[in-house]
């Protein structure tokens, strides 16, 4: 695994080589298998992994809880940072509770409403950190919901090499930012982005992107791309309630692209994704989010039971 400082950690999309993705989709796929059947290794005996998160989480936090202890591992934490004195009122600095934390725990993912808190918090920590997503803008992120929607795309195409993905919603969004950066590392992507128009991604983002190799490209409406993805990857807005009319997903809309299409969304969905699509054989989305646990299984296990390169 790549990163940018020792103890091994994963802040963010540029962490992780083409290579480790490969390795990590393996090694979801083979969790997923040991879950199924109930014949699961029990390599986190022992380790306590601390979840501390200072936004809402379900499944991020969730997952990575069921992930822990389903690998033999425990779980410390909070989810609300007003109980405790790392958040509300007190304050504490991300570097003083890194170093709380490198006593009692062997691994910590943090999901925080900052950009860069995480990487703060890693600066002095002695055990691996996770981001479980920071922040929104600017490069905000979130690695691992990334590998999710990886892992669920190879599943329905077999690779992600060529795949052509509209991506509708707010793009500037931490999930898409990840997704995003991770897409560079695969041939022939091509994206389209509809999105509101104070929504667009950062110059200085699109010009990464672009060095990289990402072809993309913004769209004004879902018929101007529908009929010519594979991918179509809904995600929501600031206000779940209040979505543009050209951001939601009408059944009627999705006839037009084409049976081979798969939806994806990260959850929870506004009225950006209608519960009528449920139905359609193009949904996959609760399978997406089923593979939330096999993939931060995966991530455990390179991260505290040292299976990752240069270890």
């Amino acid at each position: 695994m790549l990163t940018r400082n020792k103890p091994y950690h994963l802040l963010s999309a540029h962490d992780l080589s083409r290579e480790d993705l490969s390795d990590i989709g393996e090694r979801s796929r083979y969790y997923r298998e040991r879950v199924r059947t109930r014949a699961i290794p029990q390599m986190l005996v022992g380790r306590i992994v601390a979840t501390l998160f200072f936004q809402p989480s379900t499944r991020t936090r969730l997952s990575f809880e069921a992930a822990t202890q389903r690998l033999g591992g425990t779980c410390v934490g909070f989810s609300d940072p007003n109980v405790t004195k790392a958040g509300g009122e007190w304050r504490e600095s991300m570097a003083d509770t890194a170093r709380v934390l490198n006593g009692y725990a062997d691994a910590v993912v943090i999901r925080h409403n900052e950009v860069g808190a995480v990487d703060l918090h890693a600066q002095e920590s002695a055990i691996p950190v996770i981001n479980g997503g920071d922040g929104r803008g600017i490069r905000a992120e979130h690695p691992t919901q990334a590998l999710i929607d990886l892992l669920s795309m190879e599943d329905d195409f077999g690779a992600i090499d060529g795949l052509k993905i509209l991506i509708v919603g707010h793009v500037n969004q931490r999930c898409v930012h990840s997704l995003l950066i991770f897409l560079t590392k695969f041939l022939d992507v091509s994206v389209f982005l509809l999105t509101d128009d104070d929504e667009h991604l950062s110059d200085a983002e699109e010009r990464e992107l672009r060095s990289h190799g990402l072809t993309f490209q913004y769209v004004a409406a879902l018929e101007d791309a529908i009929r010519r993805v594979d991918v179509i990857y809904v995600i929501g807005t600031k206000s779940p309630c209040e979505v543009a009319g050209k951001l939601v997903l009408r059944p009627e809309i999705l006839q037009r692209s084409a049976p081979h299409v798969r939806i994806y969304h990260p959850l929870p969905r506004g009225i950006e994704l209608p519960t009528e699509v449920d139905a359609s054989r193009k949904a996959a989305y609760f399978r997406q989010v089923a593979n939330g646990v096999p993939v931060r299984m995966a991530i455990l296990e390179r991260l505290l039971n040292g299976s990752h390169q240069g270890l």
